[in-house]
Parts: structure tokens; C-alpha cells; sequence
């Protein structure tokens, strides 16, 4: 088939694709809860309760197939969700084109539930019990806001702590910033953004729900996100012979990078200490990983997640800005930095050219709360790494972190072991002609 019949037959598959979308949508398994976080302080208080942050937490089903995009043995969707909140935002498109990846159809279960972060709108400190809400699921980006009939829900209330210490060069807070809404695909795109479930992505190579979690204490993000990745390391490869559990390996890391945790702490990890403290568990240890590798480039972690390597995530959460209304006086308040074990990265194209990365991450949603669950939050990022979703000014990366086993994986060495068979018996082979001749 020529070029030409090839493009020719893409878009008609594209265009059939779009008319069932609009046409014949079909029934949705996927289920949807809301809640109104409110930022606890670590000591009994609030930081900020009932805070303009909502949480929109979707879970898929085997059901769903049917409203996404196959390719290969996987499928993709897109999800979009519309929310009215009485006394906020009306019509609000909370989560817009957020870009869901399934490897095969088990994935749709076997994954921990996303969670999308939204701004509510509300004045800070009003309490919201219930809004109205449309969900959408579909095989393409949309180019308007979901419509249709909403439906009503009910809001929870969820207390989260994830650190109180406002140094940028340290890990351990994301509590009490701005909000944003999840905002995925642009609105502008149609079928551009679907080359993300064929190109430019790179998961873990086991389901979240096998990803161990780690009980954190306050400002504890950075060694929690470190023992997430050294236990996923010893999954995959059993060789490796990492004995601790994922709590146990996060008590020594609290310990070998210094980290300043627990009711009243203000420090969190440093950067510096972040890095030096892991290489020196692995060398402690004796474990064959190597020493760490620190990137702020996309690409890099892509491959190094689709290589079975552990990814971490540090990111800052810039700053904000308030006038006071009777002096006139400007001043800034720093939003501190956080540290999370890195699921994904899709990246989203225009034109064919990088434009946006949508990064999936685990961390523990209430520290010194005793969690017994890891949430599966997602950052969205521009090339230049500035944070589009979450924070204040200028929020971004500090950079991720990868390591990654000098073990072999285990289908390498069965793959291995297999040629060096094929290759003696073509050997012993060649041996019987020449004895027969």
C-alpha cells in the first residue's frame, strides 16, 4: 500500500472512529466520587478546611471498552467531567481531556483509581456537600465541554496532609496551594493527542495495585517515594535479593537522607541528601543498582520506565503573591517542594510535536494519618517542565531521579539462555555434517 492510500485509509478509520463517538456512544462502567479536601496541619489543626480543592476519583471497569480507541492489544480514552457546585463554579469543565492508557484490557481493573484535582470554587472555607456533575468517556478528545443532563452527587470530606515545610530545595510539602483544573488535551487538537498510546510513553511494568504503600509521616514524601521505587526494583527482579519490606526500607532512608519528619517538623528531605541517601542504601545493602541518575528529561525517564527502571519525581510548588488591601504592601509566600514515585508518562502531541506530558505518580495522601492506600495522582507539564495543574508561580521540576538494576531482566536471561541453546545445537549440528562427510 502506497503512502498516500495509507494516510488515506488512517483518516477514514479516524473519521468512522469520530461518528461512532458522536453517534453511538456506547453505555459506561466507569464510576466517579467527589471530594472537598481539607489541608491538615499535623498537629490536630487545619491548615486550610474545606479548601477550594475538589477531587474527582474515577474507577474503570472491563465495561468501558467499548468507548475507547484500540490499538494493538491496549485501548485509550479520554476522560471529561463538567461540575455545577452550588455558591461556585457553574459549568465548570473540571477535568478536561485527561488521557487514560490501558495496556490490555485488565488494566481497566487492575489499576489503583485516578484521581483528578479541580478547583471547586467556592469561597476558601466554605463547606460543599454535594454538586451536580456529567461524565464523559470517549475514544477521541472533545472539542466542547461535555453536555447533556447532570447528575447529582454527593461530596466527601477527605483531610490530607502531604507536608508543611515551604523550602523549595527541600521535599515534603504540596498542602494548601492554588488550585487548578485538570486540563489534559487542549480543547484544540481532535485525533492529534491519540499518537500518545502509540508514541512517547513509558509506564512501570506491573499494574499500581502491586506497587507497595508506604505509611508516611509528615514531610516523609521523599524517603516514602524512594522505598516505593526500591521495592518495586526487588519485585521485578527478585534476584536483586532486597529483603526489606517497603516500610522497612522507608524507616532507613528517613534515616540515611537525613529527612526531618513527623508533628512539627519544617525541613522535609534535602535534594542533596534525597540522592546521596539512596545510593548509600543500595551500597549498604549490596544491592546491584545503579547509582542514581538525576534528568529533567522526558524522554530519558520514558525509556528508562519501559526499561523495568524506578522512576522519582521531585517537583516545587513556586510561590504566591498577596496584596495586603490597607498597606498596599506586596509580599510572597513560598510553596515548598514534593517528592513521588513516578507510574507514567504520556506525552501529548500537536502537529506531531511534543506539546504537554501528562506524569502519573503514588504518594501517600494523608501523612501521620496511617494510610493504608496510595493515591494515584497526575501532574501535567509543558516541554520546559513548568507545572500547568498545581501550585503557584512558577511550579515545576526539580528534577526526576532514576536507578535502574545492573541485573538482567529475567525474559533477558530466559532469551539469552534460549540462543545459547539454539546456538549449540546449530554447533553439534554443523559437527555431525562434518563427521559425515
Amino acid at each position: 500500500m502506497n503512502s498516500c492510500n495509507r494516510i488515506s485509509t488512517l483518516i477514514s478509520i479516524c473519521a468512522v472512529a469520530l461518528s461512532w463517538v458522536v453517534f453511538s456512544q456506547p453505555a459506561q462502567a466507569a464510576t466517579v466520587g467527589f471530594d472537598q479536601v481539607s489541608w491538615a496541619n499535623g498537629t490536630g489543626g487545619f491548615q486550610d478546611q474545606s479548601s477550594q480543592w475538589g477531587e474527582a476519583t474515577v474507577s474503570f471497569s472491563a465495561g468501558d471498552v467499548g468507548s475507547l480507541t484500540a490499538f494493538g492489544s491496549g485501548y485509550m480514552g479520554w476522560v471529561n467531567i463538567l461540575t455545577d457546585v452550588s455558591g461556585g463554579s457553574n459549568n465548570n469543565w473540571a477535568v478536561q481531556n485527561e488521557p487514560v492508557i490501558f495496556d490490555s484490557p485488565a488494566d481497566l481493573t487492575g489499576n489503583v483509581p485516578l484521581t483528578f484535582k479541580f478547583d471547586l470554587g467556592q469561597a476558601d472555607g466554605t463547606a460543599v456537600s454535594s454538586l451536580n456533575y456529567s461524565f464523559s468517556l470517549s475514544a477521541s478528545p472533545l472539542s466542547l465541554a461535555p453536555g447533556g443532563g447532570l447528575s447529582a452527587a454527593s461530596v466527601a470530606a477527605a483531610t490530607e496532609l502531604e507536608g508543611n515545610q515551604t523550602d523549595p530545595n527541600s521535599e515534603g510539602d504540596e498542602a494548601a496551594g492554588s488550585i487548578g483544573d485538570a486540563i489534559g488535551a487542549a480543547a484544540a487538537g481532535g485525533l492529534a493527542g491519540l499518537a500518545a498510546g502509540l508514541t512517547g510513553r513509558g509506564t512501570i511494568q506491573t499494574p499500581t495495585t502491586n506497587i507497595a504503600v508506604v505509611t508516611e509521616a509528615e514531610n516523609g514524601c521523599a524517603p516514602g517515594a524512594a522505598a516505593r521505587s526500591i521495592r518495586y526494583l526487588g519485585n521485578m527482579f527478585p534476584s536483586l535479593n532486597v529483603t526489606q519490606s517497603a516500610q522497612q526500607i522507608y524507616g532507613t532512608l528517613t534515616n540515611l537522607m537525613q529527612s526531618d519528619t513527623g508533628p512539627g517538623s519544617s525541613n522535609g528531605t534535602k535534594i542533596a541528601n534525597f540522592i546521596s541517601g539512596k545510593n548509600s542504601y543500595f551500597t549498604t545493602n549490596g544491592l546491584s543498582i545503579a547509582p542514581t541518575v538525576v534528568t529533567t528529561n522526558f524522554g530519558q525517564v520514558i525509556s528508562a520506565l519501559n526499561s523495568t527502571g524506578d522512576v522519582e519525581l521531585g517537583v516545587f510548588w513556586g510561590f504566591t503573591i498577596t496584596t495586603n488591601i490597607i498597606t498596599g504592601r506586596i509580599s510572597t509566600n513560598s510553596l515548598g517542594g514534593h517528592a513521588v514515585f513516578v507510574s507514567g508518562v504520556t506525552t501529548l502531541y500537536t502537529n506531531g510535536i511534543p506539546y504537554r506530558y501528562i506524569v502519573d505518580v503514588l504518594q501517600d495522601p494523608n501523612q501521620g494519618g496511617g494510610s493504608t492506600n496510595n493515591e494515584a495522582d497526575r501532574y501535567t507539564f509543558d516541554t520546559n517542565g513548568n507545572m500547568l495543574n498545581r501550585g503557584g508561580l512558577f511550579a515545576g521540576i526539580n528534577s526526576f531521579r532514576i536507578e535502574t538494576s545492573m541485573i538482567p531482566e529475567p525474559s533477558t536471561i530466559e532469551l539469552a539462555a534460549l540462543g545459547m541453546g539454539a546456538l549449540g545445537l546449530a554447533r553439534a549440528f554443523q559437527r555431525r555434517r562434518r563427521r559425515r562427510t
